[in-house]
């Protein structure tokens, strides 16, 4: 250590603030890493539940516009002008059905929400894995029982046997509220206990 005894004080002033600058840049550099990968991990944290509400509201939503284009297959089927309501069944048959579509497209975006999420335990993303599939399968039930048979019957012009058709879809539609119901509340529980 004789060396740095030697040295002017100066040189030794120099060194010592080069030391101190360093130090603090090595430490910020490791703390804007260290808060870059923390951000991220709540930015997630926070977006992911959110978004599977979000998922959930866009799924109501479009079995909602499913609903309204089953009624409208009702309505058409009533129509005087055989041409014209067939057109009419026809356009809103295919509105459904497209609208399941995007229904299903939105439930398996949830289920990869639900796969992604590390904020729940595995028994949790079972439960909501198992109504995801209720949700599924009711859905192709409201298509194969429902809204086939019902537009079958409109474009024949049985307006009576569609009205009798989409009280009985009722329940499937209640049955698939009440598993969405669940997973919203799920999704809320969730939320506020972070």
């Amino acid at each position: 250590m004789k060396w740095f005894t030697n040295l002017k004080i100066r040189t030794k002033l120099i060194s010592s603030f080069a030391v101190v600058i360093a130090l603090v840049a090595f430490l910020s550099v490791f703390a804007i890493i260290q808060l870059t990968g923390h951000d991220t991990e709540y930015t997630y944290l926070i977006a992911r539940p959110i978004q599977s509400r979000i998922e959930l509201s866009e799924f109501q939503r479009a079995f909602r516009d499913v609903r309204i284009n089953a009624a409208m297959i009702t309505i058409h089927a009533g129509n005087e002008d055989r041409e014209a309501g067939a057109a009419s069944v026809e356009s809103a048959y295919n509105t459904a059905v497209a609208g399941l579509e995007e229904a299903r497209q939105i439930i398996d975006n949830y289920r990869t929400i639900v796969n992604e999420s590390t904020h729940v335990n595995q028994e949790q993303k079972n439960f909501r894995l198992e109504q995801v599939d209720l949700i599924e399968e009711d859905m192709s039930n409201y298509r194969t029982l429902m809204l086939d048979p019902q537009r079958q019957l409109a474009l024949a012009g049985d307006f009576k046997g569609c009205l009798d058709l989409s009280a009985s879809a009722g329940q499937y539609a209640a049955e698939i509220k009440s598993v969405i119901d669940e997973l919203m509340a799920a999704a809320v529980t969730n939320v506020n206990n972070m």
